[in-house]
């Protein structure tokens, strides 16, 4: 009778500086997953659940759309228009621009 030789991976914990440096590589510079693995020396696998836990509990509750519709399409009208675009990356607020068009005169 064979015995059953379990094989099992075995896990690495990631300390916090190291996730904040997997997050940073990932999301603002672009590495993929497995590339800033290597670089942070860690392993693989524990690296692509971290991020999976990331993007499913941290940046889904950081998202948030104010209307129903993401883009609308409207006619002009003789009065002021104010539109705000924000920029996000990993539900942080990167950068917010707010531009104002005068209003349009009538011929």
């Amino acid at each position: 009778m064979r015995k059953h030789i379990n094989k099992s991976r075995t896990y690495q914990k990631i300390s916090e500086d190291q996730k904040q440096k997997l997050l940073k590589l990932v999301c603002f510079f672009g590495f993929k997953i497995k590339d800033a693995a290597k670089q942070l020396n860690i392993k693989y696998a524990a690296a692509k659940t971290y991020m999976i836990f990331h993007r499913n509990n941290v940046m889904m509750s950081k998202h948030s759309i104010n209307s129903e519709q993401e883009c609308q399409i409207a006619p002009l009208s003789l009065k002021k228009c104010k539109l705000t675009i924000i920029s996000k990356i990993g539900g942080d607020v990167v950068k917010s621009l707010q531009f104002e068009y005068p209003m349009i005169k009538q011929e």
